[in-house]
């Protein structure tokens, strides 16, 4: 149980918030590119040891801050944190595993105090290029919208790793704009990192144990007494929306019983081969999540603790959870129509 008085919870919940937003300020100052830089199409989180987020930056995008976590734990099974060092950094762009589409770069940066591990820092990015063909929609498969980086050190104890950095740049058409951005985001952990270890100097903290614990149960708490005052029962929904050469049609089961809430996508369109509209399930998921936290825990910054009481779910191979490889560029044209 946390001893925290809730006058100080707060204050320090808020001062992890501003450091997530001074990474994001800072990105957009550093940003090589317009996507970047100018259309914000990025998120940065702030995430406790075991990789639970507890802070994102305010103007970021909620589906990559509630995604982030989960492609971070899925990247700590290739890389236990006991075998990260100060100035490691874990990249990868790939679909099932982090944003799930080839231009979103996921950049996640441990972070030390008095020689311990106590965060990790997280941002994900969507940028120029990552070869490929240059449009949008029309592709059979994931290969043909670019090149995938699975789970690897971009940065290994400060310095850049120069076969990733090669790799990257001989598959993209832009490389001094990608790696421009890259490099920024980089630059950003850094800065955010000295304020984290600045922060728990200021409260002589050897770790962030409890104050993630305290953030967590407390947020988890109130979305479960918010589900709990809503009528228990199953809702059925479905849309058909037209696609792209042939109309999908989404189906959502809600059901509340208590204090949880879960939603089923069974019944919804197998994926498509055709048009490159199919969702991963990392993105239907946090798609699917992110309305209920803003509905029923509008005033809570958002953090893990918001998604315990949630289950998501859905077919494998269908059009919001398809399996490799799958064309997934245009996402978006199906999980546009999750929210509603």
């Amino acid at each position: 149980m946390s001893t925290l008085d809730p006058i100080s919870l707060e204050v320090m919940w808020q001062r992890l918030v501003a450091i997530a937003d001074e990474i994001d300020t800072a990105t957009i100052r550093t940003s090589f590119s317009t996507i970047v830089g100018e259309s914000h199409d990025f998120g940065c989180i702030l995430m406790d040891a075991q990789g639970r987020g507890l802070s994102q930056a305010q103007w970021s995008p909620p589906q990559f801050c509630t995604m982030l976590p989960r492609t971070t734990r899925d990247m700590l099974k290739r890389f236990p944190p006991e075998t990260l060092h100060e100035g490691d950094v874990l990249a990868t762009n790939d679909p099932w595993i982090g944003s799930t589409h080839l231009p979103d770069y996921n950049l996640v940066s441990p972070v030390f105090h008095r020689g311990k591990l106590v965060a990790f820092l997280g941002t994900v990015a969507h940028v120029s290029d990552v070869g490929g063909h240059l449009g949008d929609l029309e592709a059979s498969d994931m290969f043909m919208e670019g090149t995938r980086l699975m789970p690897n050190l971009f940065y290994e104890k400060g310095a850049v790793n120069p076969v990733v950095e090669e790799f990257i740049a001989a598959n993209c058409r832009v490389p001094e704009m990608v790696l421009g951005d890259l490099h920024a985001i980089v630059g950003t952990h850094r800065v955010g990192a000295r304020r984290i270890r600045e922060f728990m100097d200021d409260y002589d903290l050897d770790d962030l144990t409890e104050l993630s614990e305290a953030i967590q149960s407390k947020s988890e708490a109130a979305l479960r007494d918010a589900i709990r005052a809503l009528p228990d029962g199953v809702t059925h929904y479905e849309i058909t929306a037209d696609g792209y050469l042939e109309p999908f049609t989404l189906k959502a089961a809600l059901e509340i019983r208590g204090d949880e809430l879960s939603i089923d996508f069974a019944g919804s369109s197998p994926q498509q081969w055709h048009s490159a509209i199919n969702a991963a399930f990392n993105i239907s998921y946090s798609t699917a999540v992110y309305p209920i936290k803003a509905m029923l825990a509008p005033h809570i910054p958002n953090n893990d603790g918001l998604v315990r009481p949630l289950k998501i779910t859905a077919p494998e191979g269908s059009i919001v959870n398809c399996t490799f490889p799958a064309p997934v560029k245009a996402r978006a044209k199906v999980i546009k129509h999750i929210p509603p």
